[in-house]
């Protein structure tokens, strides 16, 4: 995963990036 979370999970850095995201975008994950 992205290193600028360190250990943080994926989804809870994507959490961080985009709080609110379209139905389809979390589908995908």
């Amino acid at each position: 995963h992205d290193a600028r979370f360190g250990e943080i999970p994926d989804y809870v850095g994507a959490r961080l990036e985009a709080p609110v995201l379209p139905d389809q975008m979390r589908a995908s994950k």
